[in-house]
């Protein structure tokens, strides 16, 4: 018996019987020779020598059609072939290892059986007849094999029989001419693929020439399958169904060369195997992806799918592009297809309705069967994940049913893996890690179903671990404890599963795995559960992040290229569109900056630069441990505080960029809730680096700086300049107060403007300045803190923290918490270094410092006496003499002690409150600015008469806001909310956001409410002060005199009648009909608003 292929080719019944789809019915399909009947041992006998004398001519036997008997000679010989094989098939005669003159011999005996037998009844004329027709054609096959092909060349396009094919393939085997070879073979290629039979036919007559001569068969199916035959050149709208026919052919001539050609074929192995699988994708691979999506009531797909895996099985292997366009068709076509009911009702029309359940199970088995196919010429690991990683869209799918089929074909692969190749213990999953991730995501599946399988494709992973791990008995064990469980049923598979496996949940497959993993699997593992926070389905990405908790909470410390993860993983957050499932990815940071801080936080700056959400909810995250929050700032400050020059920029690039993240960082945190119990503890550190990040800041918009103006002591004038970039650094500082229930201070520094001088390179020192006073004026408890730290940084080589650290130290001195902090002896030291420092700044800042350091009776004298003199000078007809007492007020209130300025202090405010309307806006400004100053210093200290002036102060500073000159109307609001600070009003800070952020007349009003609820007692006088008011030069004023007076009659009638005698209403009334006639004629409306109010108060008809 030859040796066949590994793949069998079945016989296409058109070998045995006639196409009956045609209307042919079989053609002696019962006619048999016993072999030992007189008749066929007669036959045998006979000789070719003994029949030769029959055959007389070359051309006369072609003309044997043209006898009368012409349809009866033809039917009969055609009739011989068919009869001939079929005993040849039954006899074991194999043609293709015959000699042409074994097969003439053959085909004349049966021939000369099939006369005697079938026509008999006609004669033994008609018989002998027959015989010498089939002798004279197996002599001419033999001596004259070209006439002989072209007239069944000619036959073969009237008839197309199989025994043609057969006699037509063993007369061109005997050819010695090569182009006569294939000529005809390629004409036979060309001619019509439509029919089963006449495929089959091809593919016989290429087997049987391929037995002699194979080089010559297969350059023809190669010129075939480039295009060279005139298969291409039909129309194109039928080329899909001509191509289908003719890859059939093709697919069918390989299998018969490797059948009949075992001894030579490997040699020409990979020319066949490329061309079946290249005809494979265009035949079956096409059937497959033209399968329909939507139904399933054919075993069309699966008989595609096992002749594709079985022609797969041919060497040599498919690559692995091949592989890929394989399985995506296969998966494409048997995944989604809809649920077992949706095909049922498309079957119920069908005459004879599959099993569409039974359809169903076989087709996924055929798929499993296809999957595992590959692995029997590649039992790789890497195959098994190729395999693996095709399916994963699969299991990705929103669909549950299309999640279920994925996960089941991967498990019973896995499955197959466990129990087939087990021998092979040795095998290394390269990528297990991956593998355990994307199984250990479908573990908490809402569908039970899918649960299950994934835990099971989890359990085989696990046992594949195991014996890559040696320890092959406790991976025997499971498996026995596996099939003992696969005997019985229960309700809860999944819990079953889950006691038996220890594998049920997150962090147990975590720890499973983890524990017998290498560094890089177990970073594969971490990386593939990164990649999940992504995934659409919620509990898939939910399982992920819960996963990624484990394993940085377990062996955070093991895990490798931190920095990497960190960037992953706030890439992702953009991604993932569930809320819960993005809290849970922040947790495992949380967990996973525990082990390296420093890594993260130097990582996570990148992304800083310019912040959004993720990255604030990234550094939030950081901050949820209170352990991990100190280190966090720690390196955040280390970061802020490395400001390398412009120089060193050029040549180090993203330093500068590393110290704008951490500063715009801070200032998110500030306002994080997780960081507030953290931040008082390094507060002292981080605003002297943010104050002094501001004046870096300043290097790279170099402006012209006049540092002396801070020593001009020019407290009273504001710059107008906007903000400049550094404004990020200037909020962060302002942040500090606010969010740190610092309200006063920053109040103060907010009404005096003082963020604009601190970003504004000419008044920065000033501002400094303003930040150190008010943290003075209200004593803050961080000043020890700040000090202490200052007076470490007054040693540093750069020149901007000693400039802020001189600045600090001496204001600080004014105060007994940072007096206290250091001896009189050292503050002397430290101020005589300073005046020796290389820096101008420093000096001179040292300088102004020596005021600062002592008090003694006689200073207190000379400050009162240059007060007195001061308050002198502000008579003096010249402006600029008025403005230097009004300066030098301000230096002497600033330095003055408390119990000094007492005795004066009605004085000033008497000699201050006439300048309030001078008509000369800076005089007003800075009056009104002075007075604020001696309110604020007097706050804390008992004094009637200074509050009696305060009161009488209230009525023209409110009504300053409303002011022509912007200036005047800033230093009013801080003047009123100081004199509101020194009465003690109520909601001070509610007054204050009133005051700071609202204008014109809505804050008028705002305010107005305020001023009521605190000093309703006062109404007689302040109603008698706005109306002096309503004579005003300026017509602003005139209408926030009106507005008052309207707002507090309509509003509050019974008590203005209660605090004012007839003459006083009346004369309201007076003063508002004169109002009507106004030259504005809003004052002129506003008045007639309210005159009818004021009417009915003085009981005017």
């Amino acid at each position: 018996m030859a040796h066949r292929s590994s793949v069998s080719y079945p016989k296409h019944f058109s070998l045995h019987i006639f196409d009956t789809a045609h209307g042919e019915s079989p053609i002696f399909s019962r006619l048999t020779l016993p072999t030992k009947s007189k008749t066929f041992t007669r036959l045998s006998q006979l000789c070719p020598r003994k029949i030769l004398p029959l055959y007389h001519g070359e051309l006369k036997v072609v003309s044997l059609g043209n006898t009368k008997d012409t349809d009866f000679l033809g039917l009969e010989f055609r009739c011989c072939y068919p009869i001939f094989f079929k005993n040849a098939e039954e006899s074991s005669v194999e043609p293709s290892l015959e000699k042409i003159e074994v097969f003439t011999e053959e085909a004349r005996n049966a021939g000369e059986a099939m006369c005697v037998k079938s026509l008999q009844p006609l004669g033994m004329n008609r018989c002998h007849q027959m015989i010498a027709s089939m002798s004279k054609l197996c002599e001419m096959a033999r001596s004259h094999p070209g006439i002989l092909l072209t007239m069944i060349k000619q036959y073969l396009h009237e008839n197309k029989e199989v025994c043609l094919y057969t006699y037509y393939g063993v007369v061109l085997r005997e050819s010695d001419n090569v182009q006569e070879i294939k000529e005809h073979l390629s004409t036979l290629l060309g001619t019509s693929h439509q029919r089963a039979l006449q495929r089959e036919g091809m593919a016989l007559t290429i087997g049987l020439v391929a037995t002699r001569q194979l080089h010559i068969t297969c350059a023809v199916l190669e010129e075939f399958i480039l295009g060279k035959t005139p298969i291409l050149k039909i129309d194109q709208h039928l080329e899909d169904i001509h191509w289908k026919w003719a890859s059939s052919t093709v697919l069918l001539c390989c299998g018969h060369e490797a059948s009949r050609t075992t001894d030579n074929i490997l040699s020409l192995a990979d020319s066949i195997g490329s061309q079946i699988t290249w005809h494979s994708q265009r035949s079956h691979w096409k059937l497959i992806e033209q399968e329909p999506r939507d139904t399933l009531c054919t075993s069309a797909c699966q008989d595609a799918m096992l002749a594709v895996a079985g022609l797969s099985k041919l060497k040599p292997p498919l690559e692995v592009k091949e592989k890929s366009e394989f399985l995506h068709p296969c998966f494409q076509s048997v995944l989604p297809l809809p649920l077992v009911e949706s095909p049922e009702k498309h079957s119920s029309l069908m005459t004879n309705p599959p099993s569409i359940q039974v359809l169903y199970k076989q087709t996924m088995h055929t798929l499993d069967q296809v999957l595992q196919g590959f692995l029997f010429k590649t039992p790789s690991p890497g195959e098994v994940q190729y395999i693996l990683e095709q399916m994963v869209a699969w299991m990705d799918s929103e669909l549950p049913h299309e999640r279920q089929r994925a996960v089941k074909s991967s498990t019973a692969l896995l499955k197959f893996v466990v129990e087939q190749f087990r021998p092979k213990s040795q095998m290394k999953f390269t990528r297990m890690g991956y593998l355990v991730g994307m199984f250990g995501m479908f573990c908490n599946d809402p569908n039970e179903d899918t649960r299950v399988l994934a835990m099971d494709g989890v359990f085989y992973l696990y046992t594949i671990l195991l014996q890559q791990k040696g320890h092959s008995l406790e991976a025997d064990t499971k498996l026995k404890e596996k099939r003992k469980m696969q005997l019985f049923q229960h309700p809860n598979k999944a819990s079953i599963l889950d006691n038996m496996t220890s594998l049920g949940n997150s962090f147990q497959i975590v720890k499973a795995f983890a524990d017998h993993f290498e560094v890089s699997q177990l970073n594969e593992l971490m990386m593939t559960m990164v990649d999940g926070l992504k995934k659409n389905s919620f509990s898939q990405a939910r399982t992920a992040a819960q996963m990624l908790s484990v394993i940085f909470k377990c062996y955070g410390t093991q895990l490798t290229e931190v920095a990497d993860i960190g960037k992953k993983i706030y890439l992702q957050l953009s991604l993932i569109e569930s809320i819960a499932v993005k809290k849970a990815a922040l947790k495992a940071i949380s967990l996973l900056v525990q082990h390296h801080t420093q890594e993260l936080v130097f990582t996570f700056l990148e992304f800083s630069v310019l912040m959004n959400r993720d990255a604030v909810d990234l550094w939030r995250a950081m901050g949820s441990n209170p352990q991990v929050c100190p280190k966090v700032l720690h390196f955040l400050l280390k970061k802020l505080e490395n400001r390398p020059s412009l120089t060193e920029l050029s040549k180090l690039e993203g330093t500068y960029s590393e110290s704008l993240a951490a500063m715009n960082t801070l200032y998110e945190i500030i306002f994080a809730p997780e960081y507030k119990n953290a931040l008082k503890k390094v507060f002292p550190q981080l605003f002297f680096a943010m104050v002094t990040q501001i004046h870096y800041m300043f290097e790279f918009n170099k402006q012209d700086e006049d540092h002396y103006a801070y020593f001009k002591g020019d407290f009273t004038s504001v710059h107008t300049t906007k903000l400049s970039p550094q404004s990020t650094s200037v909020e962060a500082v302002k942040s500090l107060f606010s969010k740190n229930g610092f309200w006063q201070e920053f109040a103060y520094l907010e009404l005096q403007d003082a963020w604009i001088q601190l970003a504004t390179p000419i008044s920065f020192c000033q501002g400094v300045s303003m930040l150190s006073r008010a943290m003075v004026d209200y004593d803050c408890p961080y000043i020890p803190g700040i000090m202490c730290h200052s007076m470490k940084m007054s040693r540093n080589e750069e020149e901007r923290q000693r400039i802020v650290a001189m600045i600090f130290f001496t204001e600080f001195l004014r105060s007994p918490l940072g007096s206290r902090m250091v001896t009189h002896r050292e503050v002397l030291n430290r101020l005589r270094k300073g005046i020796k420092d290389p820096c101008v700044m420093v000096r001179v800042i040292s300088f102004h410092g020596f005021s600062n350091v002592a008090y003694s009776l006689e200073k207190g004298s000379l400050l009162q006496g240059q007060l007195l003199a001061f308050l002198n000078a502000l008579y003096d007809p010249k402006e600029k003499v008025v403005l230097a007492s009004l300066y030098s007020l301000t230096n002497v209130l600033y330095q003055i002690d408390k119990r000094d300025l007492i005795p004066l202090c009605v004085d000033v405010a008497l000699s201050l409150r006439p300048f309030f309307d001078d008509d000369r806006a800076i005089i007003r400004s800075n009056s009104i600015y002075v007075f604020g100053s001696l309110v604020g210093r007097m706050e804390s200290k008992d004094s009637p008469q200074l509050k009696d002036q305060v009161c009488r102060s209230l009525i023209p500073l409110l009504f300053h806001f409303m002011d022509q000159e912007e200036d005047v109307v800033k230093k009013a609001k801080f003047a009123f909310f100081r004199c509101a600070s020194f009465l003690q009003w109520a909601e001070l800070e509610k007054l204050f956001h009133r005051i700071a952020w609202e204008e014109g007349l809505r804050a008028l009003h705002s305010i107005w409410k305020c001023f009521m609820e605190n000093m309703f007692h006062k109404m007689d006088l302040f109603l008698s002060q706005a109306l002096s008011y309503t004579r005003s030069k300026q017509w602003n004023i005139r209408i926030a005199a009106v507005l008052y007076i309207g707002h507090t009659v309509d509003l509050l009638p019974h008590e203005v009648s209660r605090v004012l005698d007839e003459p006083g209403m009346l004369l309201l009334y007076e003063t508002f009909a004169q109002l009507e006639e106004d030259q504005e004629k809003f004052i002129q409306h506003m008045a007639a608003a309210h005159i009818s109010s004021l009417k009915r108060l003085v009981h005017l008809p």
